[in-house]
């Protein structure tokens, strides 16, 4: 029997072309949500910039949020898991994003800014996922409260350097989450770092509010 449903946003429920919700699907999750089954958004965006889920919202379709790729969960107002990334390692790389001059978005519980701004960021989240203006702030300024998810815009020989200089035992050491910039220059890419959290335990966090 199926108890939950869970939907990633951007290319999944949201259209990069229309950037809406198709409305053949509000229906079928509003008949799965009349079933008895509940609904969760699982995304790498954080709960600051989901901004293109009203068509759901409004109908109170969704029941929880796994946010910032596991490292933030919850139903309603209840956080049910949340993983800050080692304060070591935000300091490391807002060091480092300062002394390289490349920009870098620092997430917090409740709010988002970034670092050195430059055009991608823009064309990124601005142009491609539509999301507003971000706060500008500096690296100092950014990491004055728990970091849950950090986005250094850097090359592959930047990241090559980088790596070395975090802490040892560091969870953003294996293998990160890699994707294409949509850019001219094909060699650029993006990665996103957030608290590495296996999928069994914000799986069982969601569970067991079941």
């Amino acid at each position: 029997m199926i108890k939950a449903l869970f939907f990633d946003i951007d290319g999944t429920l949201v259209s990069f072309n229309t950037h809406a919700i198709p409305p053949t699907t509000i229906e079928a999750i509003a008949a799965a949500k009349a079933k008895g089954i509940r609904i969760f958004i699982a995304t790498g965006r954080p709960a600051v910039i989901i901004n293109n889920l009203s068509a759901l919202q409004d109908r109170g379709l969704i029941d929880g949020y796994i946010t910032m790729n596991g490292g933030y969960c919850f139903v309603g107002k209840e956080v049910i898991y949340k993983s800050a990334i080692p304060a070591t390692d935000v300091q490391t790389m807002a060091r480092i994003s300062s002394e390289q001059n490349f920009p870098c978005i620092f997430v917090g519980e409740h709010d988002i800014c970034v670092c050195q701004p430059d055009e991608m960021v823009k064309k990124i989240f601005n142009d491609y996922l539509k999301v507003d203006i971000l706060p500008v702030k500096t690296p100092e300024e950014a990491i004055h409260r728990e970091i849950f998810q950090m986005t250094p815009f850097i090359t592959l020989e930047q990241e090559k350097v980088i790596l070395p200089q975090l802490p040892a035992g560091s969870p953003l050491l294996p293998t990160l989450p890699q994707k294409e910039i949509p850019s001219k220059k094909e060699s650029t890419k993006l990665f996103v770092i957030s608290a590495f959290v296996w999928k069994r335990r914000w799986h069982s966090e969601m569970a067991a509010t079941m």
